[in-house]
């Protein structure tokens, strides 16, 4: 069986004002509005058996939106503090770990780290991924560990 890794950037967000700590940033309006759209057209695709969240507010809170949509309940979200600034390496590690039990994860994060992601395991350069924006990214492989560079198919990329 193939894997399945979807990228969702989180929802548009507060401003951070100096001195805030930025992982208690929620999202807005807006960015709530946003995440249930593109969950919405998501769901119309694939569903996810598993979320793995970063555990900034304002990802946390896109996870939740995208686990009702997709019926999962919310204390089976993962959170993941490796999310939260990783670099290129930090979420390849990440991505490595995740269970082979589940063939199709949606994880939700930041960028620079998902557009940066789509890039590294496509080589396909897409540019900006919008607060919201959602990459559907498919592995020819049955084992989370053999995910790398350049292997992966973009199937497609939702943007609110």
């Amino acid at each position: 069986m193939n894997k399945t890794l979807i990228l969702a950037r989180h929802g548009k967000a507060e401003k951070v004002n100096f001195g805030e700590n930025d992982l208690k940033r929620n999202l807005t309006e807006r960015g709530n509005t946003n995440v249930l759209k593109v969950s919405e057209e998501l769901s119309k695709i694939i569903t996810p058996q598993l979320i793995v969240s970063s555990p900034a507010n304002r990802a946390y809170q896109t996870a939740k939106l995208f686990a009702k949509t997709f019926r999962i309940d919310k204390k089976e979200i993962a959170l993941n503090e490796a999310i939260y600034e990783a670099s290129m390496s930090d979420l390849l590690k990440v991505i490595n770990q995740l269970d082979n039990t589940f063939d199709c994860i949606l994880m939700t994060g930041h960028n620079p780290a998902f557009e940066y992601a789509v890039d590294y395991f496509t080589g396909i350069q897409i540019g900006d991924l919008p607060t919201s924006g959602t990459a559907i990214l498919n592995f020819p492989f049955n084992d989370w560990k053999m995910i790398s560079q350049g292997t992966a198919e973009l199937k497609k990329i939702i943007i609110p």
